[in-house]
């Protein structure tokens, strides 16, 4: 479990977070997937874009690259290595 889930707990919150975390692996595996298509999606929609020519389209991929960025962090929050 990421220590960032338990950051300012006392003993008694951390026991319980500890509980409910190892309880809730198909959950987060559940959420894991979905933020992974999610970011394939994206990546997939980035390698497509044909319309350079627009105002802005450095713009989109800056926001792509932003979001998928922000997704792999919240994977890695939510994920653990030892589980997978």
């Amino acid at each position: 479990m990421n220590k960032i889930l338990t950051k300012g707990l006392d003993k008694s919150q951390k026991e319980d977070l500890e509980r409910l975390y190892r309880s809730s692996f198909t959950l987060r595996n559940t959420i894991v997937k979905v933020l992974q298509d999610r970011i394939n999606g994206r990546l997939s929609s980035m390698t497509d874009r044909e319309d350079f020519s627009s105002s802005g389209w450095d713009y989109k991929n800056a926001y792509d690259i932003g979001y998928m960025k922000a997704l792999k962090e919240v994977i890695s929050i939510i994920s653990d290595k030892s589980e997978i």
